[in-house]
């Protein structure tokens, strides 16, 4: 797979698959990516492990080819491309290492052979990522720790390990500290779905992520090389696409037909689009194009909609671009273009709400749509769109990443055969078994132990639980979440949490309650006697108000028995349809 027609684009495998060397130079900064930038290389990696993309272009690698004798490996140095390279390596690494701990050492020695070690030398060391100075010491307990794992270095007949020559280990603690967590990714994808999902991490890392890379003659010149490949510059999008092409199908010798096209079809259908400033456009064209065609690859989009519209007229081609445009917008924006019934609005807004991911998107725009033309009945909308809030919120109470999702619903309404139900739909997410569904005990569990302040839907559960007391629907007010017990150091009234308690309550959801306004700094900090009267006056929650009226004081026995209160409430609330029910 490519996604150029350079003839040096090539998949990671086969770049790292030769037998050649990538040297750092010596002097260069060491290894720096955070754990931020490795959980996105881990969630791109998903994306093609679980089918979202086909390919994924990690960029360009410059390097400057180094001399070594005819009988030697080649050698290159990196000028550019150093942090994608050692974490590919590092990844690869804890792959062969899971191998390794699964008793597959056929497939480890492999791997290990192939892409982390040479058969050669360079340097006076067989490996093949030769890291930079401060680096060194770190890649050799990389590699070392591999080979200790359950003696595996005793299986590599003729194999002996040549390290590079730095011994210090805490200058690339980054890079060692990264393995690790490289290590726990690949152990909790592997729990998932045992050796099935190893194999799938291994080919996607080796044979779908690809690089260009550019050999330069003079290494002096490749920061000039890499400023020009990295200038701003403004992607061909494939909304920009399927403009062209519907403009392509005018008359290219009557331009008043391309003024009426836009003026009464494009224009009305692209300016709804635009929401605040923001255009929002380019972002509908995927979830549309698995609609179509539920195995749909972002890069295929384009392609695949021009052939399905090759003898369609321009106005027919917006046409079928609009029917699903109302959904999409409700779910982005939180509004009832859609015109649903109250019962159905209040459902679909509750995932705007709530935040929930893109990857459900093609799902729920099928069934809005649906529901408008009366092909699904209300009451198996209301009774889908319960249950889909409920796995998505448990799933989020107990910190499950949305990742897989985008294989679970892409080509849900198809399995459903385009009446989803609680039960058909229950059962087709209990087949992935890649997929959680958290019972209710781990979501008692998340909701009493687990801290959910600054989660992705800390606020929406606030906004429900207010909503469950009868209050007033407040979702459209802006929402500060007050720390009852206070998050900074708490002063002398605070004084029945011992400090150990006031670290672990403290972000407890039973901790947590909503106010209309940000109360005063001075405020925050003060114990409860006088926090409980800005609750009562300055809230327009009424989950805050009743908090303050049935506690007369806060203590970690009252904080622990509200946790429990408010889990059991979480069940009942988003409770856990059985598949079979």
């Amino acid at each position: 797979m490519k996604l150029t027609n350079n003839t040096h684009e090539t998949d990671v495998g086969s770049l790292i698959g030769s037998d050649s060397f990538f040297v750092i130079p010596f002097f260069q900064r060491p290894y720096k990516w955070m754990p931020k930038r490795l959980r996105r290389f881990e969630l791109d990696l998903l994306s093609l492990v679980d089918g979202a993309n086909d390919v994924h272009f990690l960029g360009a690698v410059i390097h400057h080819g180094l001399y070594t004798d005819p009988s030697d490996p080649d050698a290159y140095q990196v000028i550019d491309g150093q942090q994608r390279l050692t974490t590919i390596y590092i990844y690869l690494c804890a792959i062969v290492k899971k191998y390794i701990e699964l008793g597959e050492l056929v497939d480890a020695q492999k791997i290990f052979r192939k892409y982390i070690v040479s058969a050669g030398m360079y340097n006076k060391s067989n490996i093949k990522l030769q890291s930079s100075k401060e680096d060194q010491g770190a890649m050799n307990d990389v590699i070392r720790d591999v080979l200790a794992t359950k003696n595996f270095d005793k299986g590599l007949e003729g194999f002996k390990l040549s390290p590079l020559a730095g011994t210090n280990t805490q200058s690339g603690k980054r890079l060692t500290d990264n393995f690790r967590l490289a290590n726990q990714f690949i152990r909790a994808q592997v729990k998932l779905e045992g050796k099935i999902r190893l194999d799938q991490l291994f080919a996607s890392l080796v044979k779908t992520m690809t690089v260009v890379q550019i050999d330069i003659k003079d290494p002096t010149n490749g920061p000039k090389i890499f400023d020009s490949l990295n200038s701003s510059q403004e992607p061909m999008t494939t909304g920009d696409l399927v403009r062209n092409d519907v403009f392509a199908k005018t008359a290219a010798d009557n331009p008043d037909e391309a003024i009426y096209l836009d003026t009464h079809h494009w224009g009305p259908f692209y300016q709804r689009f635009k929401v605040d400033k923001r255009d929002y456009f380019d972002e509908y064209f995927f979830p549309f194009g698995l609609i179509y065609d539920s195995n749909l690859k972002k890069s295929d989009v384009y392609g695949k909609l021009k052939e399905h519209w090759k003898d369609k007229k321009p106005e027919e081609v917006v046409s079928e671009l609009s029917v699903y445009q109302p959904a999409f917008l409700d779910l982005k924006f939180g509004t009832n273009t859609s015109e649903h019934s109250k019962i159905i609005a209040k459902r679909l807004r509750r995932f705007w709400l709530m935040g929930a991911p893109s990857s459900i998107y093609p799902f729920l725009m099928r069934l809005s749509t649906a529901v408008s033309s009366d092909e699904l009945s209300e009451k198996n909308a209301v009774e889908t769109l319960d249950l889909l809030e409920s796995f998505l919120i448990r799933r989020a109470l107990c910190g499950h990443e949305p990742t897989g999702l985008h294989a679970v619903f892409k080509g849900l309404w198809g399995e459903v055969h385009g009446q989803p139900t609680a039960a058909n739909v229950a059962a087709r997410i209990a087949a992935r078994k890649t997929v959680q569904w958290p019972t209710d005990d781990e979501v008692r569990y998340s909701v009493t132990s687990e801290p959910l302040y600054g989660t992705s839907i800390d606020k929406y559960v606030l906004w429900q639980y207010d909503e469950g007391l009868g209050g007033d629907d407040v979702s459209s007010l802006t929402m500060w979440i007050e720390h009852v017990l206070p998050q900074s150091t708490p002063s002398a009234a605070w004084k029945a949490f011992s400090t150990t308690q006031h670290v672990q309550m403290k972000d407890l959801l039973a901790n947590l309650i909503p106010l209309s306004d940000a109360m005063n700094s001075k405020l925050q900090a003060s114990g409860y006697d006088k926090k409980a009267p800005v609750y009562k006056t300055q809230s327009a929650f009424m989950s805050a108000r009743s908090f303050a009226e049935k506690y007369t004081e806060w203590t970690p026995e009252l904080l622990e028995e509200r946790g429990v209160d408010l889990a059991e409430w979480c069940v009942t609330r988003w409770p856990h349809k059985k598949p079979d029910a």
